[in-house]
């Protein structure tokens, strides 16, 4: 790919840094799901009878170091080829997240599970139908 010489980006090559950062963050999201979900299933998989407050516990540490590790994987992507040096053009933005956050977060069965007990207990707190999707 031809980069050209100005300060900021072309038309152009906005599209490749777009279209570069959600194919990078589409794949490296779904392969870092896969992982942190079968990590969490080996070390504390959820049951359907587990404590409301070790449900709230887990899901608290495993997303909080998730969401961490997803905001390291943003910083990571900005050096992968062709990116490093679009990067340092003056007008360039990463985009939000949406790549990352959806190839990540089809592989999360076991945080879903955990939201779904705490959502339901929550709808039966305060009375309210407990039909929530699995």
């Amino acid at each position: 790919m031809q980069i050209s010489e100005s300060p900021n980006l072309t038309n152009y090559e906005r599209l490749v840094a777009f279209s570069l950062i959600n194919i990078y963050e589409l794949l490296i999201g779904f392969i870092f799901g896969l992982i942190s979900n079968e990590i969490s299933y080996l070390l504390v998989p959820h049951v359907s009878k587990e404590n409301l407050m070790m449900s709230v516990l887990i899901f608290l540490i495993f997303g909080t170091a998730i969401i961490n590790g997803t905001l390291y994987i943003r910083r990571f992507v900005r050096t992968l080829p062709v990116l490093d040096v679009l990067s340092q053009k003056e007008d360039f933005s990463h985009p939000p997240p949406i790549a990352l956050t959806f190839g990540f977060w089809m592989t999360q069965n076991q945080l879903k599970s955990r939201a779904n007990t705490i959502q339901n207990f929550f709808f039966k707190f305060i009375n309210s139908p407990l039909n929530l999707p699995k």
